[in-house]
């Protein structure tokens, strides 16, 4: 039996690296599941073939992951602590150059979440913040 459930609105997930003591203010996203089309570009993406090799383009799979799958930020401020406000693209996703303001680990973090929870949204419960 296949047993359809519709789709939240988003969840909120803080990275590792923020639930550290002391972070008064942890930064944290709203992410969405993404769709079967989505999750299919991202799979298209990720492994390119070539007469002579075959490459993983992981670092553009978690980037586009977080395109995708980013819609809001929570506790990003510049360093006089003034709030910067997430830029979003065309598709109400994070803009590039927002995406281009988290550090790159972060984003394969937050890119492997998003592919998880999009993949079995009964993930969300491991991730998503309480």
């Amino acid at each position: 039996m296949l047993v359809y459930s519709p789709k939240l609105e988003g969840y909120f997930y803080t990275p590792q690296s923020q639930k550290a003591e002391g972070i008064e203010k942890p930064f944290r996203v709203k992410l969405k599941i993404l769709s079967v089309e989505d999750l299919a570009e991202l799979q298209d993406m990720l492994v390119t073939r070539t007469a002579s090799e075959v490459k993983n383009n992981y670092g553009s799979y978690f980037i586009n992951a977080c395109y995708k799958g980013i819609v809001e930020w929570e506790n990003m401020e510049d360093q006089d602590g003034a709030p910067i406000k997430m830029v979003k693209s065309v598709s109400n996703g994070i803009a590039k150059e927002s995406l281009n303001m988290v550090p790159y680990q972060m984003i394969e973090e937050i890119g492997t979440v998003i592919i998880s929870v999009s993949e079995n949204p009964k993930n969300i419960s491991i991730f998503a913040d309480k």
